[in-house]
């Protein structure tokens, strides 16, 4: 099987928004290691980093700084003189939320240290743009202009530390925080600032209210620009992988071409015009599926279920006649959150052309089993795709590709990423057509809906079957739209 990476449409180009937050921090007497426990760095993204300040009044080195259990690197250090070393250290932190700051030092520290750590979103790299780090600083007041800030989204974080009882007032910067640090003689204070345009100098002022015996100041500038992973609608992904043969039915929620939150019709795009109303009518009704989101919203668009809502199609169907048959050969996929409660029984989870007693599928979940199910003349057969519960509650990724001719391994499913191989061979397929027309989200001719609480984000289908790969791939562009966690 061959996976493959696709390249972002140019017009979807997105970076993560820059952003400084001061997290937390601590001062401390006594030995190391400095632990600054339970700071909380917000939630997970996937450009997050964590910057470490670390203060302290003595000959003696960090050894190590981990953030949330990653281990950092230096960014920066002011060590001249005997006293008011500082440092900065960076570590990229995607995952986690509330967790510890470790700093190890050397031996030799006499116990006044501070420890104070920022989260910044949205870093191009930890590559410093610019820095500066002043020693044996004992001016009252003072301004530094040793920071150019070029064009673009960049960020600047910098302290001031001092043998010195008082307070500290910035300008230039937004004080962040501003106390003692193991000793109410021993002090520091922080800042930062966000810029879009060039600042060459950036002056930075930082006033005391007493004076200081020994002092230090250190900045750095970082830049912003992370891209976003990209972004794709169904049919741009089908098109970008070149799978679009024999597609016969495209309906994406987040796809401005198929609804704009509001019209009655949800839109076919793959060009077989296999339009679906919500409801069972083209005028609204109380079994009109819900939108939710913006319209052309990537992120957060979908249809909300509320165990008697439907999709009828606008015309009577008959791409899906031969789904069932012999030589069956389709691919139906679609993202879906199932609700972690109330799913029970035989809801269909996407698709149904059949009742229980005549020819036609069933793309369904039997209590805790995602199930491909074919009606004969007589029987049904089912398809397992296994066992989805540790889904519930979450959006999950259903694909099933049946080669019916096949034989062993021909025919697929592919459940968030896990693909199972299976021999899809129909045991007495029937030659009728289907009972009725194709329907999402209910059973035709009986009471089963979707469980309420159910949402659906997109749905497709060929009339082929794709390979592991194709059908992954095809998973894989479409993932970052519907977070699992």
């Amino acid at each position: 099987m061959s996976i493959i990476a696709i390249a972002p449409p140019m017009f979807r180009s997105r970076v993560i928004p820059l952003a400084c937050t001061y997290a937390g921090g601590a001062g401390f007497s006594g030995s190391p290691p400095y632990t600054v426990s339970s700071i909380d760095f917000g939630a997970p993204s996937p450009a997050r980093y964590g910057l470490v300040t670390v203060c302290c009044n003595a000959t003696a080195t960090i050894t190590s700084v981990t953030v949330l259990g990653v281990a950092a690197t230096v960014l920066k250090t002011q060590p001249s003189g005997n006293y008011e070393r500082q440092y900065m250290w960076i570590a990229k932190i995607p995952t986690g939320s509330v967790g510890n700051v470790v700093v190890g030092f050397t031996a030799g520290v006499s116990g006044t240290v501070s420890v104070d750590a920022h989260r910044i979103d949205g870093l191009a790299s930890k590559t410093l743009i610019d820095s500066e780090a002043v020693g044996s600083l004992t001016t009252q007041n003072y301004t530094n202009t040793g920071i150019v800030v070029p064009a673009g989204d960049h960020v600047v974080v910098a302290c001031r530390s001092a043998v010195m009882t008082g307070t500290y007032t910035w300008s230039g910067l937004t004080e962040n925080v501003d106390g003692a640090r193991g000793s109410a003689s021993y002090t520091r204070s922080l800042a930062s600032g966000l810029f879009t345009t060039p600042q060459n100098p950036l002056s930075v002022g930082v006033n005391m209210s007493g004076t200081a015996s020994q002092g230090s100041f250190i900045a750095v500038c970082l830049k912003g620009g992370e891209p976003l992973p990209p972004m794709y609608t169904a049919k741009e992904a089908v098109d970008t992988l070149s799978i679009g043969a024999n597609l016969v039915m495209c309906l994406d929620a987040g796809d401005a071409n198929c609804t704009n939150g509001t019209a009655q019709q949800w839109s076919d795009v793959s060009g077989a015009n296999n339009h679906y109303n919500r409801g069972t009518y083209s005028f609204a009704e109380s079994n009109d599926p819900t939108f939710n989101g913006s319209a052309g919203g990537l992120s957060n668009a979908y249809w909300s279920f509320d165990g008697a809502d439907v999709f009828a199609p606008v015309a009577a169907t008959s791409f899906d006649d031969g789904w069932h048959k012999d030589n069956a050969a389709v691919t139906v996929a679609a993202f879906a959150f199932l609700p972690a409660a109330g799913v029970v029984g035989n809801n269909p989870v996407i698709l149904c052309n059949s009742d229980p007693t005549s020819p036609g599928i069933f793309f369904q979940l039997n209590v805790n089993d995602i199930q491909w199910t074919v009606r004969d003349a007589s029987a049904w057969t089912d398809y397992s795709g296994g066992d989805v519960s540790a889904l519930f509650g979450k959006w999950g990724f259903y694909g099933v590709s049946i080669n019916e001719a096949g034989g062993a391994s021909a025919s697929h499913w592919n459940v968030n990423g896990v693909i199972t191989p299976f021999n899809g061979a129909y045991p007495a397929p029937s030659a009728n057509n289907p009972a009725g027309s194709l329907h999402i989200g209910r059973r035709i001719n009986d009471g089963q809906f979707l469980a309420n609480g159910t949402r659906l984000g997109l749905v497709v289908a060929w009339n082929r079957a794709l390979s592991q790969a194709e059908l992954e791939n095809f998973r894989a562009a479409l993932a970052n739209r519907f977070p699992t966690a």
